[in-house]
């Protein structure tokens, strides 16, 4: 019975001790902060009324390659559980990582930049994000809306450009049949070998036509002409 007991009382001092530890995020960042030879940068905001973090940025840079393999390390080992990971190739490829905890996003950005390495880890309170999600939603679909009417203005300045060019096409058409009409209408003074005056006009019909009437009206003459002298004799 008493070692039931003692079996009982040491479980639940495992399980309050594990319910109180720190996640291994916390344990990140009090690693970096315990690292020699680091560059930190801190910034933290926290709501005022609560004094919970909102948002904080922890930018660490080192040189030291040991820290690096540590770290990156102790990233991969908990790629499994991040909600997104992107690892760049080769050996000191960046990495990027994202994990969703209860209430808090953290990301995390491993990598060298000019033979330095730096570890950057952000957290971000979804909470004032949901809060947000109705306003960011309507601007949305703000700029949804005006992205449509802009497109539907375009679209109809293409209509009226179409109606445009349709009408200039039409006024160029008309143009063209007034300056043909002009040019059937245009003729030339002529005088046959008979001394007959006629009109040539630009239209081959109305040249033969033309030609035509005035051969007969030409016969005509000389017969007129013939008949007279006929009849004076």
């Amino acid at each position: 019975m008493n070692r039931l007991f003692i079996l009982l009382f040491s479980t639940l001092i495992m399980i309050s001790s594990a319910a109180a530890a720190p996640s291994w995020h916390d344990d990140m960042i009090s690693y970096m902060s315990r690292a020699k030879d680091v560059e930190s940068n801190v910034v933290v905001s926290r709501d005022p009324s609560s004094g919970t973090v909102r948002q904080a940025n922890y930018r660490y840079t080192f040189k030291n390659k040991s820290l690096y393999s540590s770290v990156r390390s102790k990233l991969i080992d908990k790629g499994s559980t991040a909600t997104n990971l992107i690892m760049r190739p080769g050996k000191e490829g960046e990495i990027i990582m994202r994990f969703v905890e209860g209430r808090d996003y953290r990301n995390y950005s491993l990598s060298k930049i000019n033979g330095r390495y730096q570890l950057v880890i952000s957290v971000n309170d979804n909470t004032s994000t949901g809060a947000n999600a109705t306003e960011i939603q309507r601007q949305a679909q703000e700029r949804n809306l005006q992205a449509q009417e802009r497109a539907r203005q375009a679209q109809e300045r293409a209509k009226q450009a179409q109606e445009r060019a349709r009408q200039a096409q039409e006024r160029a058409r008309q143009a063209q049949e007034r300056a043909r009409q002009a040019q059937q209408r245009r003729r030339t003074r002529a005088v046959d070998s008979n001394g007959c005056v006629y009109y040539i006009t630009d239209d081959a019909t109305d040249n033969t036509a033309t030609i035509q009437a005035h051969r007969r009206k030409l016969k005509e003459a000389a017969e007129r002409r013939r008949r007279a002298l006929n009849s004076t004799d």
